[in-house]
């Protein structure tokens, strides 16, 4: 593994969620810090530098389906400056300046999103009255088993 950011000031991590499903609730739902825009793939969104120096993204999305994911990098040098060598998509996007260079969406990770939330982590979908979250799932008796 690598070793995590020490400076986010240097580096801004893009989310891309290839999305057709979900693509209109997370650009009209997501937090404005995201950043989020459509792209030909669905959605592109700023990560959050986290104090650890990771970087994360929390997304609820309503619908079912299958969601792939890509990341890209943009590092800087100390004077702020950045270059084609210093962008590092992970696997590969045709967003901005990533598309400019010729690369087409390629997803590092995928998976199917069947619209389980768990907030309490007691195995069933559901709200967690405790934080009072919405369970932001429409129902869906092969998911929600505690019918919320």
């Amino acid at each position: 593994g690598g070793q995590a950011v020490a400076d986010d000031d240097k580096t801004v991590v893009l989310l891309e969620v290839a999305t057709t499903s979900n693509a209109d609730f997370l650009l009209n739902n997501l937090d404005s810090a995201y950043n989020a825009e459509e792209t030909d793939d669905g959605v592109i969104l700023t990560m959050t530098p986290e104090a650890d120096g990771n970087f994360s993204a929390v997304l609820e999305m309503p619908d079912p389906e299958l969601v792939e994911m890509a990341v890209l990098m943009y590092t800087f040098d100390g004077n702020g400056e950045t270059s084609e060598q210093r962008r590092f998509p992970f696997y590969g996007s045709s967003f901005g300046d990533f598309g400019e260079a010729g690369f087409e969406f390629s997803a590092m990770a995928q998976f199917n999103h069947s619209c389980c939330v768990d907030y309490d982590s007691d195995g069933l979908c559901g709200n967690d009255s405790g934080n009072g979250r919405v369970d932001p799932c429409p129902f869906d008796f092969d998911n929600d088993f505690d019918n919320d």
